[in-house]
């Protein structure tokens, strides 16, 4: 085996168990971020909901459980406002700020009860381009179980009085965490995107 070969296997051997890790330690701790008590977390001065797909307007499956979180919350006087996150991708006719503001507003929230932050193409991005929206405000920000501890990092790192409030993540879990541990693995060495 070359030195250059050994190297290769060393690394790939310490990111596995890294990885490895990071699931047990997620998959642990995941279920708590969930499980917390939100209506401890309230009164808050606003919602923000992490942006998530939609499709020609109308929010993904995901983003509907996170919009619907942020409409019980809401309506349970946890907030007086609500700020809706995510632009879109190239083809797209409507930001993903867009189609759950409109969203909210279907379902009853007054629009002067509502903003949208509509450039951001990443959950860093969501949280840096909404800093100006929010600045000086308490918040409660509102995404998926294993994006919670990713989504309180950043807003920890860009320098926001908040906290999280999750709802469950459905579909393929394996995949979404380790995507969410390469996030967080990127930010710990100071790559944030």
């Amino acid at each position: 085996m070359t030195k250059r070969l050994r190297r290769r296997v060393f690394i790939g051997l310490c990111v596995g168990f890294v990885l490895v890790q990071l699931f047990g330690w997620w998959s642990t701790h995941a279920q708590g971020f969930q499980d917390q008590g939100v209506q401890d977390l309230c009164p808050v001065d606003m919602l923000v909901v992490m942006g998530a797909a939609q499709y020609d307007g109308a929010p993904s499956p995901a983003f509907a459980r996170r919009l619907d979180k942020a409409l019980a919350l809401y309506e349970a006087g946890c907030a007086e406002g609500v700020l809706v996150t995510g632009g879109k991708r190239p083809g797209d006719r409507f930001t993903e700020g867009e189609a759950g503001v409109r969203y909210l507003a279907e379902r009853g929230v007054p629009k002067p009860a509502l903003l949208s932050e509509t450039k951001s193409r990443s959950s860093f991005e969501n949280l840096s381009f909404s800093r100006p929206l929010v600045a000086g405000k308490q918040l409660l920000i509102v995404t998926d179980d294993l994006h919670a501890y990713r989504t309180r990092l950043l807003a920890r790192h860009l320098g926001l009085d908040a906290e999280v409030a999750s709802v469950p993540t459905s579909g393929p879990r394996l995949s979404y965490l380790l995507h969410e541990a390469a996030g967080v693995t990127a930010y710990l060495l100071g790559v944030y995107r």
